[in-house]
């Protein structure tokens, strides 16, 4: 009884140092990887380059916690909604890179989304409004929540510089506000949610109110929606 006790003991010892292991790595990896995004930024390399690894450093697990997983369902099934393909799909191309900034505001019910795609040749966009609207649309379509949804007409945004204003707010690397040691708490104002996808990696990250919070990361994320408003703002007739 004694043997077959201790040998008990050993193995959840054996389980708890594999995880404690493995966690190691996982850690000194993304050390190596944010590293190494920083040494090319330094050096001037190619940003989409740098991005990457950063990025890379911060995904998301490939085993997500319930409640991250009730995130990822929740944005898949909102892509499927719009004709859109599913950013967390393992089967995506791995020459596109894409990021999605979606906007609530309260006490209004209507919901952004800014799409910026780059590919190997271009960069292109697209702005999609769920809920109320003023304004000329490409396409106007119900969705399956019976909400109404509408692919604007924009004209004359220049995605690429769409782009490169959110790669300088670290778009592809922002933490989590749920990370942050000082976080806003408000009850009303809007809340913004990121998804980016390159190769493998996929990540999504959401902030409420970020205007108002202390420090770079909220910085970064006012930078972010601001982007995304000033897209809307380009859209004639918005009364965003």
């Amino acid at each position: 009884m004694r043997a077959a006790t201790t040998s008990s003991r050993r193995g959840r010892s054996e389980v708890a140092l594999t995880a404690l292991g493995i966690r190691q790595v996982q850690l000194r990896r993304k050390r190596l990887l944010t590293s190494l995004a920083i040494v090319g930024i330094a050096l001037g390399c190619d940003r989409a380059v740098a991005a990457e690894l950063e990025q890379r450093a911060n995904c998301n697990p490939t085993r997500p916690s319930p409640t991250t997983a009730e995130v990822f369902k929740a944005l898949a099934d909102r892509a499927r909604e719009l004709g859109l393909p599913v950013m967390n799909d393992p089967a995506w191309p791995d020459d596109v890179r894409e990021i999605r900034i979606w906007r609530a505001r309260w006490p209004r019910v209507t919901t952004e989304m800014v799409r910026v795609r780059r590919d190997a040749d271009s960069v292109s966009g697209q702005l999609y409004f769920i809920g109320d609207w003023e304004g000329q649309c490409a396409e106007t379509f119900v969705l399956p929540s019976k909400r109404s949804a509408c692919l604007a007409m924009l004209e004359g945004v220049s995605w690429p510089t769409v782009l490169s204003r959110l790669e300088r707010a670290r778009v592809w690397s922002l933490r989590d506000e749920s990370q942050l040691s000082r976080r806003v708490r408000v009850m009303d104002g809007y809340s913004v949610r990121v998804e980016v996808r390159s190769k493998d990696c996929y990540r999504t990250y959401a902030y409420r109110q970020p205007d108002v919070g202390r420090g770079v990361e909220y910085r970064r994320a006012a930078a972010i929606a601001k982007v995304a408003s000033e897209v809307a703002g380009a859209w004639a007739g918005t009364t965003w």
